[in-house]
């Protein structure tokens, strides 16, 4: 039997890649494996969340049948609010004779009886690693002061650590253990994740300084009329819409070389494999959770239904399959679970609500129709898309806040690619509109399978307190503590608040 590793990423831009033309980042061992394998083009999250969308990965099901919206214990692994008899890949594959195991970010703990026989603690595990080395406890460098950076999602830091001890490379080494460590005499399913490019963008000098803001291409700042209404809020909220262009470069400038760091741990567990003799029997994907903005209507991080968020990057190497370069039908990370169990000669669990793209890589297993649309949810919203047009319904009794209701969206991507202009209220595509609510309730009806009620509740101000207190407690314990440490390893003046004040002008970075 082949072995199975999913590699993900979190919050990477599909179209950052050097093998996607991109003019800055540099990914030379991404754009070696691509070049080499499969590159699905036109692949889609199941949400533009962490936690749901990884869930649904592992469930092959979406948001509506997992009923997983947030990352509400999504670190936590005692808490387990999905029903315990919902599929997971990893339990399924166990039950073929598979050893599995997980390393690094997990972010999936809501999923009850995942079935891992080997579960690797994350945070925990690094704290330790970085303990052993004689360092501050490792949540310092990656918790921001919410006081000076009142948006997490553009505070970036270089740190004093050497490329041995970063999170990323410490993600691999674990996934590297695996290896080692896992029973021989069976096929193994590895579910590594790196936690980067997910900010805060915490990184050494190499990365850091590796790009020069001035040579880094920035969207045009467009009309805030372009926005729905609570996305115009959500900007203000983050201070996107008085961001200046210096102040984005600088944080795109984190960004890429996050994604560069990670791409030379890639290489260094692909380049493992090859040296174990585990590459050409082992069906490889990687993917990232969702995408990012990056710099994408000025912002950066996730959030609502744009395609820089939906779309994710897709990479396969498929022993046995002709397939090669890259294939424009569009897939989601529902479709994972179905296609592995054809890939594998399994059949297939009838709850499953993805489609296996398997027939695209080896015809000889049958017809395979290109999908019509993708799925993705949110709380407060759904949206199809097709190759010509995405429809974002929100449903009118939801509102953002007190009077104001979720606005409903409509894009002609031929037209409009850059998803500016809403012409859900325009009477020349009433009858496209009318053909995507359909194919919304057909995608959401179609084989459904319902979990029983789960028990949620409203987070107040309290209920945030009580969840993430004791982290920044420790933090604040160990700042005092070796206040005259941390400054050996962590530069708090390397920063960018959202506000444009003379500190923002502060950056370390080399050019």
């Amino acid at each position: 039997m082949k072995n199975v590793i999913i590699i993900m990423d979190d919050q990477h831009h599909a179209g950052a890649f050097g093998y996607q033309g991109h003019p800055v980042v540099k990914t030379p061992n991404f754009d070696s494996f691509a070049a080499a394998n499969i590159i699905f083009d036109q692949a889609f999250t199941s949400c533009p969340l962490c936690q749901p969308a990884r869930i649904s990965m592992l469930t092959g099901m979406y948001c509506h049948a997992t009923q997983i919206y947030d990352n509400i214990g999504g670190m936590n692994p005692s808490v387990k609010t999905t029903r315990p008899d919902l599929p997971s890949l990893a339990r399924y594959l166990k039950a073929h004779g598979y050893y599995t195991g997980t390393t690094g970010k997990y972010h999936a703990a809501a999923l009850a009886n995942p079935g891992w026989d080997y579960q690797f603690d994350d945070d925990s595990g690094y704290d330790e690693f970085i303990a052993s080395r004689g360092m501050p406890y490792a949540g310092c460098y990656n918790i921001p002061d919410l006081e000076k950076y009142p948006s997490p999602s553009i505070s970036c830091s270089i740190v004093k650590l050497k490329e041995e001890e970063t999170r990323t490379a410490y993600y691999a080494d674990c996934a590297l253990r695996f290896l080692d460590n896992r029973p021989q005499d069976k096929p193994f399913f590895l579910w590594m994740n790196f936690d980067s490019p997910h900010g805060p963008y915490t990184l050494i000098e190499k990365y850091a300084c590796m790009y020069n803001p001035d040579s880094i291409p920035v969207a045009a700042r467009g009309s805030e009329a372009d926005f729905p209404p609570e996305t115009q809020a959500w900007r203000r909220t983050r201070s996107y819409d008085n961001m200046s262009e210096d102040t984005l470069r600088k944080a795109l400038a984190f960004y890429y070389g996050s994604i560069t760091e990670v791409d030379q741990h890639f290489g260094r567990f692909i380049n493992a494999l090859m040296e174990k003799k585990l590459y050409d029997n082992t069906i490889i994907i990687f993917l990232a959770d969702h995408g990012d903005h990056a710099g994408d209507f000025r912002m950066v991080n996730k959030a609502f239904a744009y395609d820089s968020t939906l779309k994710i990057p897709f990479l396969m190497h498929a022993p046995g399959s002709d397939a090669f370069g890259k294939i424009n039908t569009m897939v989601q990370n529902v479709d994972i679970f179905p296609t592995v169990c054809d890939a594998l000669g399994l059949p297939k669990p009838m709850e499953l609500q993805g489609s296996s793209f398997y027939p695209f890589l080896n015809p000889a297993a049958g017809q395979c129709l290109p999908r019509k649309y993708i799925l993705s949810e949110e709380k407060h919203y759904k949206t199809i898309r097709t190759q010509e047009f995405k429809l974002v319904y929100a449903p009118s009794y939801l509102s953002w806040q007190s009077g104001s209701c979720w606005t409903s969206q409509l894009y002609d991507l031929k037209k409009d690619p850059c998803e500016r202009n809403n012409v859900f209220n325009d009477s020349a595509y009433s009858a496209v509109k009318n053909e995507l609510i359909a194919l919304l309730l057909e995608a959401v009806l179609d084989r459904e399978f319902l979990p029983e009620p789960v028990e949620t509740q409203a987070i107040t101000n309290d209920d945030h307190t009580r969840r993430y207190a004791e982290g920044h407690r420790k933090k604040a314990d160990w700042q005092a503590k070796y206040n005259k440490e941390l400054k050996k390893y962590f530069n708090p003046q390397v920063y960018l608040p959202t506000s444009e004040t003379s500190e923002g002008k502060k950056w370390a970075g080399g050019g």
